[in-house]
């Protein structure tokens, strides 16, 4: 049993395990004592308190996606799934769901002051199928209530980030400008987001539902990434390389 001594870790989160099971961990000691529940909160945990993402792999890919799903569901912000591409999803007019993992998972381990947990398979993550050139091709888009946009240079760079100009947002990848609103939906974004302006203001932004096109959240903040559609002629490397 691991004991529910709850000690503050150097980024001031409580954690209910003690520190002597940390530095087991990073030794290579096996976790096997943990519950699937704890494990994913020691996991996330982990990966704060060593400023470093930390790749968990799995033999098989129901396994690693089964382990996944209940990590989200208690820490939402925090893990990652890296499918193997399954090429049978693909059907015209329609992104490939293991496409919409694989560039949420580039995109964020990308950022250098947030730490995540990635779970996959041990095929997957041997895969060489990342462009060398990857990181140079990532650029960024920030906007908030009260930034004056440039609607060209907004279009323009969605454009180069392979988005597809719709009447109406329905999937990952498609963008739509009508008026004062634009709606726009990453493709490692679960729900589309609506920037709403004042001539070329950004007044307000909120996540919705494209079935109903509700609102279900408001953000202070749209942060977008995107790599160019442009591919350069390189090596290719595996994820964790």
């Amino acid at each position: 049993m691991v004991s529910r001594e709850t000690v503050l870790d150097e980024s001031g989160a409580c954690s209910v395990f003690p520190n002597k099971l940390f530095e087991d961990f990073e030794k290579g000691a096996s976790l096997s004592q943990l519950t699937t529940d704890a494990a994913v909160l020691f996991l996330s945990v982990a990966a704060n308190k060593s400023k470093s993402n930390i790749f968990l792999s799995f033999i098989n890919e129901k396994a690693a996606y089964s382990f996944y799903l209940l990590a989200i569901g208690l820490s939402p912000d925090q893990f990652l799934f890296y499918p193997t591409p399954d090429l049978s999803e693909k059907v015209p007019g329609f992104n490939i769901e293991s496409e919409r993992y694989r560039e949420e998972v580039l995109i964020k381990l990308s950022e250098s002051n947030q730490f995540y947990v990635c779970v996959a398979t041990r095929a997957s993550f041997k895969e060489k199928n990342i462009s060398v050139g990857a990181s140079s091709r990532l650029s960024s888009m920030s906007v908030g209530p009260g930034n004056n946009i440039d609607r060209d240079d907004v279009i323009n760079r969605l454009y180069s980030w392979g988005f597809k100009k719709t009447d109406t947002v329905a999937q990952p990848k498609d963008f739509a400008w009508r008026g004062d609103i634009l709606d726009v939906f990453p493709i490692y974004f679960r729900r589309p987001v609506r920037v709403v302006f004042n001539y070329d203001q950004v007044e307000k932004i909120f996540i919705f539902d494209p079935t109903t096109q509700l609102t279900t959240k408001t953000i202070s903040r749209l942060n977008i990434k995107g790599f160019s559609s442009v591919v350069p002629v390189d090596d290719y490397i595996n994820i964790i390389d």
